[in-house]
């Protein structure tokens, strides 16, 4: 498949598929035919750097100029430094620019980030059917128990031991499986929680040095726990400080950006066991070679597994005891008044929840869905209780959507059923929240909530999306007596299930236990919304068919027999259903019955000419009858034997059937069948099939004719035309005679002879013409440098690069010689008359030869054509400004230069070319393509020339617009902005042809402009509604760029307007539809809140709520308005330098200050211990009063007691570095701020 997407949760392996992957293509690099590029997109913190490691790198370029085949593969889309949303932004806007042949794409991320943009920008740009989702899915018990046999574990204890410590979250994933492994085989036993496993896990790693360490038998000087101490600074300092691996190289002023020095990490100690040790850099470079770390590229280290630093990020937190307050300030964005988790530190800040108590509290209160998505901080009932209560109560107010069903099995606890069932039950609670308190029912497999579910599906008042939800959790984890009360609804009718989705939901529950095949069968009709691929399809097209059993396929068959309509009229879901059920009674032909069954549908489907059988996917599968042939035959006495029921002519359709049931080699077989079957309807089908396959020169074949027509009449009749005389001058002779003569003549084209003389010999024939400077013959060298050397007759298709041509690639140096020699004396020579073809739209063969020769002669001796002289030139530039076949850039490159050449020696002649070609598209079209093609030699002329022809009054206004839209590419363009703007006067204009052209201009200036003339053209729309309508319709399809150049406020100015003056357009929920105008618009719409969402500042956020404003009935902007803070918060986040981490863990009283709260909360801190030195053990109070040993003793003055309070800030701030990463300056009289 071209774009393959490998989707999973961390730690599921996604990374080391393609790391595998990478191995085995650097084994396969001396296959010149297949190239391999892997990137990983976690070490990326700009764009610019990975369009340099990808679109500039030599692989890349290679494979761009060659014939060649290219393997992509992205790794950690959803762990770059760069924003998710920046990655498919980019990666959306550089796959369209290149061609999607000749390269295979394979990307790495995680299931629940996976961008939507991204997913359509493969689809547009390779199609829907070759792009692949895979979900790595969880490991199943036997491979734990292969992995811990292939550990020299024991396997079975291993596996008791998973299930009685309630590790097997743990065991279903490869990294923590890893784990498991290693803390058992170590330990024998295993940990209950997943913390408790990372840390013996990384402890184990830390203990183990690298192979090459091991073998040289050097163990290091640090203990496990000291290099386990050092990892957890190194996963703290690139944590917090968003970096992305260690530099090594010997210069630290050259590492990237996202890259840690060993500097910015290395100073001061840290402790293991209470004993404090020096950490340089030598212990770092130690600890760097550890089970940990692995490579990431040339003097770069990265993690073995990034929730190893994600883990001992929070860890090191936890072991240095940072205060609450000072966690809170490091995994919160400074800006977000709810207190939300940095995105970038999501799985950290997760982690942190299950250590410390109180960060899961602050997280639950502000950002429950955060830890739904993190087992590591689920681990214990009463969190879970906290946290399915703070979920229900976020999705309750819809806040958010319910995109994380996968991680609700996190949630399980005992009283569960008790928190759900008021939100199951009370059908006045929204749809959202009880469609998840359903999911996480059935997730947790609640079976206690059985009979509310039931009462919720059964319940005809109620809403019927939920109803769907609740048998279809019914049938996921109810028992039988509850799924039993269904049955009803199957039975009944339902005239709000207008999809069929409770029809599709109930029957999934009841199938196959509870309801018989005989009444299923009877049940299933034709879907009542064919475009609507819901419950009821899928159950259709593949679930009745994987849980039907071989006795049941009686019942089956009549139904897929009693369809009466042609495939191409059957909807795909009964398609699909009749494909699975012939193929399973083709499997189980040996059960009573079935081999009638399956002939009458046989006959039933030679009716309409129809295949008998197709492959899963609806392709072809030719070979199905044809791997057993005593079944095949089988089947085939049986539709003999269904023939007394058929027409002649279905049956008779045999032999045509598809997949075949009926081969060349049976003839002798269907003879002998002649004899078992009596009956003149069977006999005779038997017989028109033995006709469609019989070969009249087949002696063996006449011989059993010839009997079998002595013993059955109804063969004899049949076959009669065999035996029977023919006169020369009959109908029946004059057919045959034309017959063989047709196959004559197929004969003749097939075996035509070689071209005399031989292509090489035309070739120098015509060489030797043109050499005697007959200019006429120039191309007829090229029509026979077009000859293969085994050419027939000479191809009418034209190639203008004659070093394309057969002739040319295998003509020896000499004659490649005389072809540059002949090509050189030839644009010398030739008079080309343009008079005769020039903007006519007629092209001869000669004339095109003209551009053939100049284009050769730029590539093989182009300091000719730079040494004509004007008057020579001028005669070529007709042909080269008007040269229609530019299928692709190299031929527009090659065109390029050509006319660079001409417009430098014969400027006025190019103009006057384009002109007699411009002055036809006006008369005759709306796009003035001419226009477009002078880009390249840009200049002030050709743009006043091209702008005088825009303010023509006899140019139409669309192609007024084609020509702006030229003129605005170009940066010499104010006179033609002026010119356009000055065509939206307020009120806009409404007499025509004036008003047309404001609309165009209006568009134009919306389409082609930087700013896309906002300032200009919105007052015009917001002036004249219906002129605003007018413009927008006329480029909704041309939207995409558009929101790109428009700052927050227009961008929620323009969706009030599309808003508020074009309705929705209504289409059946999920089904496919034919996009008009409308639904242009509604896209747009669409991708406006998409910009706003990702542009990843507060303007956006302020934008969003202003259209909550507007419009409080849609409740889903909430969920936009979470989306649009979540990546503010991941864009404007400013990670703390690494060295900033280090000093706040080993000096408590330091601060980083990011906001003004922060810096409020640091001077708090500071003033308070300023109070307790003011009444101190030697109180400085006293110093705060005048004449404090008098009765009238007062408080200094104001200005005295600041400059106090400055000199006191000054030494407790100042000299002793309380704030990290700011310069502190302390200014009497004014506001605190940073």
């Amino acid at each position: 498949m071209k774009a393959l997407i490998l989707l999973g949760d961390p730690g599921m392996g996604k990374s080391t598929v393609l790391s595998e992957q990478e191995s085995i293509s650097g084994k396969m690099q001396h296959d010149s035919s297949q190239k391999y590029l892997f990137l990983n997109l976690r070490s990326y913190k700009t764009d610019s750097r990975l369009a340099d490691d990808l679109l500039k790198s030599s692989t890349f370029k290679e494979w761009l100029a060659g014939t060649h085949t290219l393997h992509l593969f992205l790794d950690s889309l959803d762990e770059g430094l760069l924003s998710i949303n920046t990655l498919a932004a980019f990666f959306a806007d550089e796959f369209k620019k290149i061609p999607s042949e000749r390269l295979y794409l394979r990307i790495a991320c995680r299931t629940v980030e996976w961008p939507d943009l991204l997913e359509n920008a493969l689809q547009d740009w390779l199609g829907k059917d070759v792009v692949q989702h895979y979900v790595l899915a969880p490991l199943r018990k036997k491979d734990v128990e292969e992995a811990a046999r292939v550990s020299g574990l024991g396997a079975d204890h291993f596996l008791i031991q998973v299930e009685s410590s309630a590790v097997v979250p743990l065991a279903i994933k490869p990294v923590t499986l890893k784990f498991l492994l290693s803390v058992y085989r170590k330990q024998g036993s295993l940990p209950s929680s997943q913390s408790t496993l990372y840390l013996e896990g990384c402890r184990l790693l830390a203990a183990e040095p690298s192979d090459s360490r091991r073998a040289a038998g050097y163990q290091g000087e640090l203990t496990a726990g000291q290099r386990m101490a050092v990892a957890a600074r190194i996963a703290a300092g690139m944590i917090f400080g968003n970096r992305n691996a260690i530099y090594l190289g010997t210069n630290p002023a050259e590492a990237p950006d996202e890259d840690v020095t060993l500097p910015e990490l290395s100073g001061g100690t840290e402790s293991d066991d209470g004993v404090r040790f020096n950490l340089g850099e030598k212990e770092i470079q130690e600890t760097l070679d550890t089970g940990l770390f692995s490579t990431a590229g040339p003097n770069r280290i990265g993690w073995g597994h990034q929730t190893y630093a994600e883990f001992l990020a929070a860890w090191y937190l936890k072991k240095h005891d940072i205060s609450i307050s000072q966690i809170k300030s490091l995994i919160t964005h400074p800006n977000d008044l709810a207190g939300k988790i940095v995105p970038q530190l999501s799985e950290t800040a997760a982690w942190l929840a299950g250590m410390i108590p109180e960060i899961f509290q602050a997280i639950v209160q502000a950002e429950p869905d955060l830890l739904l998505r993190s087992e590591v901080a689920t681990g214990d009932s009463p969190r879970r209780a906290t946290l399915a209560e703070a979920l229900l109560q976020l999705y309750e107010n819809e806040h958010v959507f319910d995109r994380d069903r996968d991680h609700y099995k996190n949630l399980a606890h005992p009283g569960l059923a008790d928190q759900l069932r008021p939100y199951v039950a009370d059908n006045t609670k929204g749809i959202i929240v009880r469609r998840v308190a359903i999911d996480i029912a059935e997730s947790c497999n609640t079976q206690s909530l059985n009979e509310a579910l039931l009462a919720v599906a059964l319940d005809t008042s109620d809403n019927l999306q939920t109803r769907v939800q609740a048998a279809s959790a019914i049938g996921g984890i109810g028992d039988d007596e509850t799924k039993k009360k269904l049955k009803p609804l199957a039975f009944s009718v339902n005239p709000d299930d207008l999809q069929d989705e409770l029809k599709g939901s109930v029957l999934r529950a009841l199938w196959p236990s509870l309801i018989t095949a005989q009444e299923l069968f009877s049940l299933l009709k034709p879907a009542k919304s064919e475009r609507f691929a819901g419950i009821y399809r899928v159950f259709l097209s593949s679930e009745i068919v994987a849980h039907l059993a071989p006795q049941d396929l009686i019942p089956a068959l009549e139904f897929v027999t009693n369809l009466e309509q042609p495939r191409d009229e059957l909807d795909s879901s009964l398609e699909s259903l009749m494909d699975g059920v012939a193929r399973l009674a083709w499997d189980n032909m040996n059960v009573p019955g079935v081999t009638e069954g399956l002939a009458r549908f046989v006959a039933s489907r030679l009716k309409h000419h129809d295949n008998l059988v197709q492959g899963p996917s609806g392709e072809r599968d030719p070979l199905f009858f044809t791997q057993e042939q005593n079944k095949r035959r089988c089947l085939l006495e049986a539709v003999f034997s269904v023939a007394e029921n058929e027409t002649e002519s279905d049956i008779d359709w045999l032999d045509f059937s598809d997949p075949p049931l009926v081969l060349l080699e049976d003839f002798e077989w269907l003879i002998s069948c002649l004899d078992r079957f009596s009956n003149k309807k069977e006999q005779k089908a038997i017989g028109h099939i033995l006709q469609h396959i019989f070969m009249r020169n087949n002696i063996r074949q006449l011989e059993l004719i010839y009997d079998a027509c002595n013993r059955h009449p109804v063969i004899a009749e049949i076959f009669n035309w065999v035996w029977q005389p023919i006169l020369l001058d009959s109908d029946q002779a004059k057919e045959w005679k034309r017959q063989h003569q047709r196959q004559q003549m197929l004969n003749r084209r097939r075996d035509r002879p070689v071209l005399t003389p031989s292509p090489a010999e035309r070739v120098i024939a015509a060489l030797e013409k043109c050499e005697a400077l007959d200019s006429a013959e120039w191309w007829q060298l090229l029509r026979e440098l077009s000859l293969e050397a085994n050419a027939t007759n000479y191809d009418s298709a034209f190639e203008w690069d004659l070093m394309k041509l057969p002739g040319w690639m295998s003509a020896e140096p000499t004659i490649r010689e005389r072809i540059v020699l002949v090509t050189e004396k030839f644009i010398l020579c030739h008079a080309p008359n343009s008079a005769d073809w020039l903007g006519t739209g007629q092209w001869k063969t000669s004339v095109l030869s003209d551009y053939s020769a100049l284009a050769f002669l730029l590539q093989t001796k182009p300091g000719v054509l730079h040494g004509l002289s004007s008057t020579q030139m001028e005669k070529w530039c007709p042909i080269i400004v008007s040269f229609p076949f530019l299928h692709n850039d190299r031929d527009r490159a090659v065109r390029d230069d050509l006319l660079k050449i001409a417009y430098d020696k014969s400027p006025n002649v190019v103009l006057e070319v384009a002109k007699i070609l411009i002055d036809k598209e006006i008369r005759t079209g709306e796009r003035i393509g001419t226009a477009t093609e002078l880009n390249t030699i840009w200049d002030n002329q050709i743009a006043n020339f091209l702008l005088q022809y825009a303010k023509s009054n006899e140019t139409k206004p669309k192609a007024m617009g084609s020509l702006l839209s030229v003129l605005f590419a170009h940066d010499n363009t104010a006179e033609a902005r002026s010119f356009a703007e000055s065509l939206l006067c307020l009120p806009p204009p409404q007499a025509e042809p004036d008003r047309t052209r404001a609309v165009v201009a209006a568009q134009t200036l919306i389409l082609d402009t930087p700013d896309s003339g906002w300032e200009t053209v919105w007052p015009a729309i917001h002036q004249d509604e219906d002129f605003g309508k007018e413009v927008i319709l006329g480029i909704c399809s041309d939207y995409a760029s558009i929101g790109l150049r428009l700052n927050e406020g227009q961008l929620a100015d323009l969706y009030v307007f599309l808003r508020r003056h074009f309705e929705t357009p209504q289409h059946p929920s999920g089904e496919a539809y034919y996009c008009g105008p409308l639904d242009n618009v509604d896209m747009w719409r669409n991708a406006i809140i998409q910009v706003l969402i990702h542009r990843g500042n507060f303007r956006a956020c302020e934008a969003i709520r202003k259209l909550q404003q507007e419009f409080p009935e849609l409740d889903w902007l909430k969920s936009v308005q979470a989306d649009a803070e979540t990546e503010t918060r991941r864009v404007t986040w400013v990670p703390a330098r690494p060295q900033d981490i280090v000093k706040l863990a080993n000096y408590s009283e330091l601060r980083l200050v990011q906001s003004g709260d922060q810096l409020l909360q640091v001077l708090v801190e500071s003033l308070e211990r300023f109070q307790a030195q003011l009444q101190g053990e030697t109180p400085e109070a006293q110093f705060l009063w005048d004449n404090i040993s008098n009765s009238d003793a007062k408080p200094k003055d104001e200005n005295t007691f600041a400059d106090y309070i400055k000199i006191y800030l000054e030494k407790d701030l100042k000299q002793r570095g309380i704030v990290l990463n700011r310069e502190v300056r302390i200014h009497r009289g004014q506001r605190t701020d940073i």
